[in-house]
């Protein structure tokens, strides 16, 4: 059982404007009713942004990829509701986090009720006494609301490097003052306007830096070395990492992550297109949602990029990192070791069947050295701009041939079709070319092209008996998909007419949107399409204006209309008046008018 140590509580303090005090309830007896691996049922029936943020293993992520020394003993400063304090419980020798809400700390308690390394604290900085000092110190959630807690982030940043062993380091998550996603009119969830923070107007004690403004803060402090990472969308549910060893280009697909907004919020535009225009400018240090900053560090954690599969089932979820020298992925969790293990056996057999593959299996991961050079969806973009339409399919002609070689085409009679029930017209399916070791990802950004010499990677998903043609749809579909701006060149129909299988492509959609829905995690999937929904505000309000507009313009078309038979009505009064004014009856009758 942890410790809850209540010696120096006094009062709450009451800091965390991102949940309502309903909200906070709900998943405090959420903690109490389930255990940590059971909340997935909550997900069921309730998708609210503060519940899923704060109790989805997701928040992990921010953390589960990071190489603590051993025997560690780290300070935890804002437990909040524990998200990641089991985390680090895994990591560490010790683990002691502060929390300044004694029902939180108590919630953190029951969460971790089988951690018995956690110490959680509850009461103010100042009035708590320390016995040992720490080889790291976590603010995770608390640095935007240190103006509360401690005065000023800068004053907490000095506070906590007094508690800091020598050669001890500081992980700071915090949300960047000027993230693609408040630009586009997100807050931080609860009573707070859009843009505040932009413009310094900070409003219940939250308040957000940029980049620079960290710096001077860790300067102050005497901190020369520090290491920023870029998570994406943010560090609360982290789809991606980059760092400044590697920064995403234009086309990178992994910058088309899953964004979130809180359901107070009116999303004015997708930050997906500004964020890739600012990285075309070279700006996305600058605007990245959030940072996770590793103050004091020693350079000896190397990863330069990690990625996460947040939409899949349990089974299928992966950790991949990478270095300067190598990429890894490990599992997520126990469940997915026999997912790694399959990627194993695809490695072996690709190898049989005469692939050149760079990655291997060893006991609790897969390993392939780094290679820095564009992956073949890269190079066919640089075709396309360069060296014109023809070359650019000649690429893909030679790729496919390739791929061909190394298939022999089996019965139609067995197909991956009967698999998912999907019905096939008989001359569609003759047409196709059907093999039995079906690698569907064996797509253009899964392959390097060295001295003419293709060499695969990230082969994770094995189907018998699917069409060839499936992965050459699957590598056109993934490279437009990602690249919208090669449209302007050359269409994606363009090319699936070349290849004579535009008349695949229903099929083929059913196919690709039915094996995704049997990897996927629905709940997960759920609550990213609630809340994208958000960002349609501005257009719904666009098309209601538009209502109105039409209903106004349909009013003046019948006032218009009244207007135009009124000028014909008086029109004919006044013929018939200039008649009677010009007949010899009006004339005669003059005299006795008078």
């Amino acid at each position: 059982m942890p410790k809850l140590n209540l010696e120096f509580y006094k009062e709450d303090i009451e800091y965390d404007t991102s949940v309502t005090k309903q909200e906070e309830d709900d998943i405090i007896q959420y903690i109490n009713k389930y255990k940590e691996n059971e909340y997935k049922k909550i997900f069921e029936t309730d998708i609210r942004v503060p519940v899923f943020v704060n109790l989805s293993d997701i928040r992990n992520n921010i953390i589960n990829w990071y190489t603590f020394k051993s025997n560690s003993d780290v300070l935890e400063i804002g437990g909040n509701f524990g998200s990641i304090t089991g985390e680090l419980c895994k990591k560490c020798k010790s683990v002691t986090s502060i929390e300044f809400i004694k029902i939180r700390a108590e919630a953190i308690c029951k969460r971790h009720e089988d951690k018995e390394n956690l110490e959680v604290i509850c009461g103010k900085l100042e009035d708590i006494s320390f016995d040992k000092k720490y080889d790291y110190i976590t603010i995770f959630g608390i640095a935007e609301y240190a103006d509360i807690v401690f005065g000023s982030l800068n004053k907490l940043i000095e506070y906590a490097k007094s508690l800091l062993n020598e050669g001890g380091i500081i992980l700071i998550a915090i949300d960047n003052k000027f993230g693609v996603k408040y630009l586009a009119g997100a807050t931080n969830g609860v009573n707070d306007m859009p843009y505040s923070n932009l413009t310094g107007n900070y409003s219940n004690g939250y308040r957000t830096y940029g980049k620079h403004e960290l710096e001077n803060i860790f300067k102050n402090n005497k901190f020369s070395n520090y290491k920023f990472y870029y998570p994406l969308p943010d560090y609360k549910l982290t789809n991606v990492i980059y760092s400044d060893d590697y920064l995403p280009d234009e086309n990178d697909s992994k910058v088309m992550y899953n964004i979130y907004y809180h359901e107070n919020e009116n999303i004015l535009f997708s930050e997906l297109n500004l964020i890739k225009e600012l990285i075309r400018n070279r700006e996305f240090e600058s605007f990245s949602n959030s940072f996770l900053i590793e103050v004091n560090s020693d350079n000896s954690n190397n990863n330069v990029f990690i990625g996460f599969n947040n939409i899949r089932k349990d089974e299928y979820r992966l950790i991949t990192k990478l270095t300067k020298e190598d990429a890894v992925k490990i599992v997520f969790n126990d469940k997915s070791i026999n997912h790694l293990t399959n990627i194993a056996r695809n490695i072996s057999k690709l190898k049989e069947l005469g692939f050149n593959t760079i990655e291997i299996f060893r006991e609790d991961n897969i390993k392939s050295n780094f290679i820095n050079s564009p992956t073949f969806d890269k190079q066919l973009i640089k075709i396309l701009n360069k060296e014109g339409r023809n070359n650019f399919l000649s690429a893909i002609d030679s790729w496919y041939k390739y791929v061909k070689s190394k298939f022999i085409e089996i019965n139609k009679d067995n197909n991956i079709f009967e698999k998912f029930n999907i019905k096939v017209p008989e001359q569609l399916l003759n047409d196709m070319t059907i093999i039995k070791e079906g690698y569907i990802d064996l797509i253009f950004q899964n392959v390097f092209v060295d001295n003419e010499e293709y060499i695969i990677f990230d082969q994770e998903w094995y189907e018998e008996n699917i069409p060839l043609e499936f992965i050459l749809y699957r590598s056109i579909y993934n490279l437009f998909f990602h690249n919208k701006s090669i449209e302007k060149v050359i269409t994606k129909v363009e090319v699936y007419e070349y290849y004579d299988i535009l008349k695949y492509i229903e099929v083929f959609e059913s196919l690709e949107r039915k094996w995704q829905i049997n990897l996927s995690n629905n709940n997960i999937i759920k609550f990213y399409s609630s809340t994208y929904k958000r960002i349609s505000s501005l257009k719904e309000m666009n098309l209601d204006f538009k209502k109105i507009l039409l209903e106004k313009e349909e009013v003046i078309d019948e006032i218009a209309i009244k207007n135009k038979e009124l000028e014909v009505e008086n029109k004919n009064l006044n013929d018939k008046l200039n008649f009677m004014l010009n007949s010899r009856t009006w004339k005669y009758t003059k005299i006795f008018r008078k």
